[in-house]
């Protein structure tokens, strides 16, 4: 599926899981069965929410939407509020369920144990969906051209939630998909190999890609191109897909495939603090750095290093802060380099 007005004024529409992360730095390494002091802190999280959020505040002028769940409760007023202050509009449906939450344990070296309760992101409706779209394409402020992002943790527990957002769309408009870290099911990878038929752009990391392949990431240490080059033909095979892969490979760096051609961008060297979110960032920098075109499924990967290089910053820049959004200060309370790229 090619979007037929590539160059035309964008508006993202970032549809998925909405989260409000509690975060646990800890002294030392996560270790089971004991206490692990910390001082815990509330920040914005959830796939869609942190693309959304970067978005927002990489984009000059970026019309920038984000649909989601979120309970009738604290946690959901303050979301909604810390998006609008970041400059994202949020369509937010109001549900019975809580807010979702996620816990998150980040050891001294930036990396982070995740203990997510997903809440009321399971709620959202297809009819308030369809109604936030139309609101959202009829307003006289947005472009006339959508790009839509769905969150893979969307894809994979609403499926039909994610297919009716697709169907709201037109021809000029333009797919993007993030492949959730969850272990899919056979019927769930399915769906989203049927999704991508309508979509021009995949986002995954090396286990990701593998999976989706029918493959086993054996190792992350050895994660160059002829490795990746391999997982993504297979998944290519598997899929039918054509449009662009890009996948995020850690201290690798980061690799985009369009057609049989090939391009990498090295990581961006920097502090970390916590790793959380480092995707969802690489992924707003990609977008916010990219113009789709017929190019992307005819094999020309040369309007890809632009986007891969802005989402290498883009990560580096999530890394070298707590919390997985752009609204977090940094901090200099922990030392050491690191390779981002948003893995």
């Amino acid at each position: 599926m090619s979007p037929s007005h590539a160059t035309a004024p964008t508006a993202y529409v970032v549809v998925g899981d909405v989260m409000v992360d509690q975060l646990a730095p800890l002294a030392g390494p996560l270790e089971a069965g004991r206490d692990n002091p910390t001082h815990v802190r509330r920040e914005l999280g959830g796939q869609a929410a942190n693309s959304a959020a970067w978005l927002a505040a990489i984009s000059d002028d970026a019309s920038v939407h984000l649909i989601g769940a979120v309970g009738d409760d604290d946690n959901g007023m303050w979301v909604e509020s810390t998006l609008t202050a970041s400059g994202v509009r949020a369509h937010f449906e109001r549900t019975p369920a809580a807010t979702g939450q996620c816990f998150v344990a980040i050891t001294p070296d930036g990396e982070r144990t995740m203990f997510p309760d997903p809440g009321a992101n399971t709620s959202l409706g297809s009819t308030f969906l369809g109604r936030a779209i139309h609101s959202i394409r009829d307003s006289p402020t947005v472009p006339s051209r959508l790009h839509l992002h769905l969150s893979g943790y969307l894809v994979a527990r609403s499926p039909d939630i994610a297919d009716a957002a697709i169907s709201k769309l037109n021809d000029a408009d333009c797919v993007s998909i993030d492949t959730p870290s969850l272990r899919l099911e056979s019927g769930q990878r399915q769906r989203l190999f049927e999704m991508l038929t309508a979509s021009h752009l995949l986002f995954a990391n090396g286990e990701e890609i593998a999976a989706l392949a029918g493959e086993e990431l054996r190792t992350r240490d050895h994660l160059d191109e002829s490795i990746v080059a391999n997982l993504v033909a297979g998944f290519r095979v598997r899929s039918g897909f054509s449009g662009v892969v890009v996948v995020k490979a850690g201290p690798h760096g980061a690799y985009a495939s369009s057609g049989s051609h090939w391009l990498h961008t090295p990581a961006v060297s920097t502090t970390p603090i916590d790793t959380t979110g480092a995707g969802d960032a690489f992924a707003a920098g990609f977008l916010a750095a990219w113009t789709p075109g017929p190019n992307d499924e005819t094999g020309d990967a040369s309007g890809l290093q632009a986007p891969l290089s802005a989402g290498a910053q883009v990560a580096a820049q999530a890394v070298s802060r707590f919390g997985a959004g752009p609204t977090v200060g940094r901090s200099s309370e922990r030392e050491g380099m690191a390779d981002a790229s948003g893995e």
